[in-house]
């Protein structure tokens, strides 16, 4: 994943900061997560989302 979004980011520090702030929030919120029908998507999704804002 962080591979991926050093491609989004430009900058391995930034990918991997990203990526450990949704697996933060993912920790945070996982009882509603596992919910999903696919959860191990909510992931990379929310790290797209914090690379592109």
């Amino acid at each position: 994943m962080v591979g991926q979004l050093f491609s989004v980011t430009g900058s391995l520090e930034q990918a991997e900061d990203v990526v450990q702030e949704a697996f933060i929030r993912a920790l945070d919120r996982w009882p509603r997560i596992r919910a999903y029908d696919v959860p191990e998507l909510w992931v990379p999704r929310v790290a797209i989302n914090l690379a592109v804002s």
